[in-house]
């Protein structure tokens, strides 16, 4: 009996490995690699080679890579037990600099120990040398008044370089201006001029760009984002109206309030509305602060709206203010 037992038990044993061996598997020839230092700019490759070492097709579904880098398929998709492939990759390091990691994530049929399709993750890293250091790499401007000027500094600097030159500033929109100003041989400042006297009516964020070009071969052409926020004098809250969903046949109310930024008192003149059947009163008149009372009316047709209400100010920056109105009327439920 006992010389019964053993052999089964050996080939339940036997059968349990063939079974966890079965199917395609995936080598990878390393999983990692490092470029070391690179030129920002620079594209640099390498290959990542594989090898089926299991006992059924392989097949190489999809190879995804994380941002910056750029990964070609192997030239085919199905490997037989024993066959060998490569995944070449490139990394672009235009956009960064400093040490990077990124990860190849290859999609094939394998299967891990619960059924479930199993990944391969490689990964490569590099340490990226910019010839031209901007610091900071954009401006934020979080307070610009209108009709006054405000400043701010880009430093441009380089370590590798004997001599740095910076020409070709240019500013855009027409509210920015920006010059290039020599500190010494290997650095620049950028000083870039916000001017409230030029911003766009009815804009409380603006974006504009410094574009300049550097004797570097590898970053010739620089460019940095500047964001402005407006405070205005006056702020009005919410920006805009929305009665969208509102019942035929009813009214419906909503507030909104206009208060000064620094406290200040002010008056409001002449309210008004471009839709006949959207009221607006002034319910509350503080100094620094009003409130208007809104009211969409009865007889509001069915269908969507769009229109506005206007108010005067005795402030100069803001002498009209306008404030977008836009909703619909349905028809109730039926029940």
């Amino acid at each position: 009996m006992k010389t019964t037992i053993k052999p089964l038990i050996l080939f339940a044993v036997s059968l349990m490995v063939s079974v966890a061996l079965a199917g395609p598997k995936l080598e990878m020839e390393k999983m990692q690699h490092d470029f070391g230092d690179i030129d920002k700019g620079e594209k640099v490759s390498t290959v990542f080679k594989f090898k089926n070492i299991g006992d059924a097709p392989l097949e190489i579904k999809d190879v995804k890579t994380s941002c910056g880098c750029t990964s070609a398929k192997p030239k085919k998709a199905i490997y037989e037990p024993g066959e060998s492939g490569e995944i070449p990759v490139t990394f672009n390091s235009e956009r960064f600099s400093g040490k990077i990691n990124k990860t190849v994530t290859i999609d094939t049929n394998m299967v891990d120990d619960n059924g479930v399709s199993a990944k391969t993750i490689v990964k490569i890293s590099a340490n990226v040398v910019a010839d031209i250091v901007a610091k900071p790499v954009s401006l934020f401007f979080p307070r610009a008044k209108l009709g006054e000027i405000s400043t701010q500094n880009i430093v441009v600097s380089s370590n590798k370089m004997d001599k740095l030159e910076v020409t070709g500033v240019k500013a855009q929109p027409e509210f920015l201006k920006a010059e290039a100003i020599r500190k010494d041989d290997k650095t620049f400042e950028i000083k870039v001029t916000v001017d409230g006297n030029k911003f766009p009516e009815g804009k409380n964020r603006l974006t504009g760009f410094i574009n300049y070009e550097t004797n570097s071969k590898t970053q010739g052409n620089m460019r940095s984002t500047v964001t402005v926020n407006i405070e205005k004098p006056l702020r009005v809250t919410p920006g805009s109206v929305f009665l969208f969903a509102s019942p035929k046949g009813k009214t419906r109310q909503i507030s909104l309030r206009v208060e000064s930024s620094k406290g200040d008192s002010f008056e409001v003149s002449d309210i008004e509305s471009s839709l006949e059947y959207l009221d607006v009163s002034l319910a509350e008149n503080l100094g620094h602060e009003k409130r208007l009372q809104i009211v969409l009316k009865e007889d509001a047709p069915v269908g969507k709206f769009d229109g506005s209400i206007t108010l005067n100010t005795n402030v100069k920056e803001q002498g009209t203010l306008r404030i977008p109105v836009r909703g619909s009327v349905v028809e109730p439920p039926s029940k």
